[in-house]
């Protein structure tokens, strides 16, 4: 199957390096990637100035941009202390207008980036995997599906290449299963065997189970149903 688009080149590319879900894959190095692009050209940019100001950033992302710059120290540190100050100071003239609640509600910027990259490469592996080529494909790749964007594609895609789609992610999991219970069983004081891939399999499974959430806004949420449970 060759690819029709520069996103299905990029699919390609990973499904067959990534070990885990692609399309998590993907979504992270964009994220990375654009992380990268804001501090190394456009901490000064006005719009996106304006677009952080508006959104903010939750803590998932803030950690997400510390470990990128220790990882990066080319970038060096002026870039984001610039943009904090930013934020800030946008923050403090809430405060003194008394409409931090106007704040509380807003999302994340990199969140509702990652949303926007998430909702493309959702059509186009749909679109891959609505063919007996892409199934093929997926089933020959070193890459599994999480079990969040299983469901999302599984959902979307006609029958047929659904029930094809999960015999092979049943088989994929299952792999990863026996991977498990052989790192558990070469735990036993009788092994004479070395560890071998499977010593992976746990953060690869830890991450395909795990569920993605925004958490400033499920904080944002419960705070709200406090809030208004307080002025009843």
């Amino acid at each position: 199957m060759k690819p029709r688009d520069l996103v299905e080149i990029k699919i390609f590319d990973t499904m067959e390096r990534a070990q885990g879900c692609p399309i998590c894959t993907l979504i992270n190095e964009n994220v990375e990637r654009l992380v990268d692009t804001i501090f190394y050209e456009l901490v000064n940019d006005p719009q996106i100035r304006g677009d952080l100001r508006s959104s903010g950033l939750c803590k998932r992302h803030t950690e997400m941009i510390e470990k990128y710059l220790k990882h990066h120290p080319e970038l060096g540190l002026l870039g984001v202390a610039i943009i904090y100050e930013d934020l800030l100071q946008n923050q403090i003239d809430l405060m003194t207008q008394n409409s931090l609640d106007s704040m509380g509600n807003k999302g994340c910027y990199l969140c509702e980036h990652e949303n926007e990259i998430e909702k493309t490469y959702l059509s186009s592996f749909s679109r891959i995997f609505s063919e007996t080529d892409g199934l093929n494909l997926y089933e020959k790749s070193n890459s599994i599906l999480c079990l969040y964007h299983y469901y999302k594609i599984s959902t979307v895609v006609d029958e047929p290449f659904a029930k094809g789609l999960k015999s092979i992610q049943h088989a994929k999991l299952s792999n990863l299963k026996n991977q498990l219970s052989i790192f558990i069983r070469k735990h036993d004081y009788r092994n004479k065997e070395p560890f071998g891939k499977e010593a992976a399999a746990y953060k690869i499974v830890g991450a395909l189970m795990a569920k993605p959430v925004n958490l400033s806004i499920r904080r944002n949420s419960k705070w709200q149903i406090w809030k208004n449970s307080k002025e009843r």
